[in-house]
């Protein structure tokens, strides 16, 4: 067991924000403490827990803007009246693929992605 100088985050002494190789002045780095290695704050200080959401907020971004990039050509035809039957059913495809990546549940470690159109 090894005994680590930390800085607290506040009084409360639940979340550490730095770690010494030593004491430091307290009235420069105030809440400091001491702790061993196999206290979980100082293991989560090290090890953060991932943000679940926040990382399949950003992966749901990028494939909504991807799918958004890729509706342009077809909805374009389709505004100015020439669109071919092809280019209304791929517009039609990516508009549904759009929805259903809203409707991912961002919640879960490893969210059930829907499949991209070709």
């Amino acid at each position: 067991m090894t005994i680590a100088y930390v800085q607290f985050s506040d009084e409360t002494e639940t979340k550490i924000v730095s770690v010494f190789g030593g004491p430091q002045d307290p009235n420069v780095y105030p809440n400091q403490g001491e702790v061993d290695d196999t206290d979980q704050r100082y293991i989560d200080y090290f090890h953060p827990p991932v943000d679940i959401v926040a990382v399949n907020t950003a992966a749901q971004a990028v494939l909504s803007t991807a799918a958004s990039v890729a509706m342009v050509p077809y909805f374009l035809a389709q505004n100015l009246g020439n669109a071919t039957d092809d280019d209304t059913i791929k517009g039609k495809a990516w508009q549904q693929y759009y929805r259903d990546l809203k409707l991912v549940d961002l919640t879960v470690a490893d969210p059930t992605w829907p499949t991209m159109p070709e």
